[in-house]
């Protein structure tokens, strides 16, 4: 009896000794992407998974904060995320380490009323600034049902570019995901008579409405 409870409480000690090295180990990553580059983290280090959202490798926690790319040891990019998504402002750096383009992320939540309570909790819109003149938006849509509805995309085209072309000097809105990409040029936008020309793909439906 004596031996069946030693072999019992030595089973349960292995086990339980290693659940916590396992545990260990997830934190000691964790702790040292987070602390990497004076409190960056290195994008090598997110992985992609459900809605977008991004996570540090190996672990079930979300990216928050400042995320650098490096080449040859200098940082060519830097972005803010937030809970996992791509929020605020980032830059894209030269060589000598000047900004050759910059922009900023931001969610579109504000825009559900106009197209009827459509969800578009994990979409995220970038815009981008080349040049004082020239920019460009792109939309990830985490809600494919919006590709069905031509007239829905065009109504979310014009409530963006309405808040943002001004500004920034935007013509085109690119609405995309992983299996499709829409291009909604400013002028479809301002009537009833879109023109709408798919561009062939094997593997991404596009259509650029004008």
């Amino acid at each position: 009896m004596v031996n069946s409870l030693t072999a019992q409480s030595l089973e349960l000690y292995v086990a339980f000794y290693l659940t916590m090295k396992k545990l260990t180990i997830h934190f000691l990553l964790t702790l040292s992407f987070l602390t990497s580059c004076s409190g960056d983290i290195d994008i090598n280090n997110l992985e992609a998974r459900e809605h977008g959202l991004r996570y540090i490798k190996e672990t079930n926690t979300l990216a928050d904060g400042k995320v650098v790319r490096k080449i040859g040891g200098k940082v060519s990019e830097s972005n803010n995320y937030k809970d996992g998504k791509m929020i605020g402002n980032w830059f894209q750096y030269g060589d000598k380490g000047e900004v050759v383009s910059h922009g900023f992320g931001t969610e579109i939540k504000k825009y559900e009323k106009s197209l009827n309570n459509f969800d578009l909790t994990y979409c995220i819109l970038s815009i981008v600034e080349i040049k004082k003149d020239f920019g460009y938006a792109t939309l990830y849509m985490d809600n494919p049902i919006l590709f069905t509805d031509k007239e829905k995309i065009v109504r979310l085209a014009k409530e963006i570019l309405s808040d943002y072309s001004d500004k920034y000097k935007i013509d085109n809105l690119l609405i995309f995901d992983n299996n499709h990409e829409y291009s909604v040029s400013k002028s479809a936008t301002m009537g009833n008579n879109q023109s709408y020309d798919t561009i062939p793909n094997s593997t991404i439906k596009k259509i650029h409405i004008h």
